[in-house]
């Protein structure tokens, strides 16, 4: 059974999602402050997950969050946040913070268990690459170029795996790497669009329904090249699909309309957490993501 910290000042918010979520199978473990949450997150520990409130005294959300993101033991505890406003400002103020997931309230017990179960799936993902002992990991790092083709979405997973080993920093860049293979099968070579993504998130249908088209003739030949390269300077990843592209422009960065949706972050978080630099190409089939070896110096140009 999951472990799930819920912190709010207001009682009876926690009622309602301790109420929501442990008829779910969650353990829910409620608290009304910060600082009564760090003692429990630092002695009683194993929290699998962390739901907050922005503005908490005597510290807001955001100090809490930055302290745990700062802790080395305790930086990878996926954390949602959630507030009465969806002011854009708030908003990218908790994503660079290190906030999973961000929603405003009032949410439906629906959308909650759905936010929790996606936030936990991305958590088991960075998880498993600590648990998993593979003897090729200890050579990762020595590789210089390599092309892998993917069609699904349990490959898209393992190549994530597989490539994260090789960066100095793999919990930043596995998620992104995963997000950005799974876009590009999906919404690229499968053609899945944002409107039908999300009615299949709501009916539990979007696994079974990539793993059903990828069956199809039209798309049984269809894969995703991924390129990897390590040069003297940088680590470069390019993800290339086999579609016509969208507008990639509109989700580089995160939209606060988008806030209480299920999907539609993972490049604008890929973007800002994951790389230094994440670049789409001509018609947006193909995506550059580049990790530099030093700091990089400011661009006066």
């Amino acid at each position: 059974m999951y472990k799930i910290l819920a912190i709010d000042y207001d009682q009876n918010s926690l009622d309602l999602i301790k109420n929501y979520l442990n008829k779910s199978n969650y353990a829910v473990e409620p608290c009304q402050n910060t600082s009564d949450a760090w003692q429990r997150i630092t002695t009683i520990g194993n929290y699998n997950l962390i739901i907050i409130n922005q503005t908490m005294p005597p510290k807001d959300g955001i100090e809490l969050i930055k302290k745990l993101k700062s802790h080395e033991n305790l930086k990878s505890i996926p954390i949602i946040m959630q507030s009465t406003t969806s002011a854009q400002e708030e908003f990218l103020q908790a994503i660079k913070a290190g906030v999973y997931y961000y929603g405003a309230n009032p949410y439906t017990q629906y959308s909650l268990i759905k936010i929790v179960d996606c936030c936990l799936r991305n958590f088991e993902l960075q998880h498993e690459f600590y648990k998993e002992k593979n003897p090729r990991s200890k050579i990762a790092h020595t590789i210089q170029i390599c092309e892998i083709k993917v069609k699904t979405l349990e490959e898209a997973r393992l190549v994530a795996n597989y490539l994260a080993r090789i960066y100095p920093d793999p919990k930043r860049v596995i998620v992104g790497i995963c997000e950005l293979i799974i876009n590009a099968i999906e919404h690229g070579n499968l053609g899945i669009d944002y409107k039908e993504k999300t009615s299949l998130s709501l009916s539990n249908m979007w696994q079974e329904t990539v793993n059903q088209l990828l069956e199809l003739p039209e798309h049984r030949d269809k894969f995703v090249t991924v390129t990897f390269k390590n040069t003297s300077d940088k680590l470069q990843l390019t993800i290339k699909d086999m579609g016509q592209g969208f507008e990639w422009d509109k989700y580089l960065a995160i939209d606060p309309r988008r806030a209480t949706e299920l999907h539609g972050r993972g490049i604008a978080l890929a973007s800002m957490i994951s790389f230094d630099k994440l670049e789409y190409l001509e018609s947006g089939n193909t995506v550059v993501c580049t990790t530099y070896k030093k700091p990089q110096e400011p661009d006066f140009c």
